[in-house]
């Protein structure tokens, strides 16, 4: 157990874009004590940022703790690209459908 950690530190909602497509926007949301870090920037207790692929979410960077004490995230939605270009599959499948569908919650960190 390590103090400057948040027993939860931070949730990631996904959110559909359109009810037809299945395409989803994240935010994250801060939920802790000693602050998380979006890009090199601390986001802060309660407060919300839209989450983009290859967004690193930090909750102990590299320059604040030893060698090998980091814990940080590279940022993946799969229902986009790195350029921003939304991928809109022809059509899925009723299981990757139903996969998609489970997306939709809530994921604590």
């Amino acid at each position: 157990e390590d103090r400057r950690v948040s027993s939860k530190h931070f949730q990631i909602q996904a959110k559909r874009c359109s009810k037809q497509l299945h395409v989803y926007s994240c935010e994250l949301l801060d939920l802790s004590t000693n602050g998380t870090l979006v890009n090199n920037k601390v986001l802060g207790k309660g407060k919300t940022i839209a989450l983009r692929s290859g967004d690193l979410i930090e909750v102990l960077p590299a320059s604040t703790v030893s060698p090998g004490e980091q814990i940080s995230f590279i940022f993946r939605n799969n229902t986009e690209t790195l350029s921003g270009q939304l991928e809109v599959p022809g059509s899925l499948d009723p299981a990757a459908a139903q996969f998609a569908d489970a997306l939709e919650q809530e994921v604590t960190c």
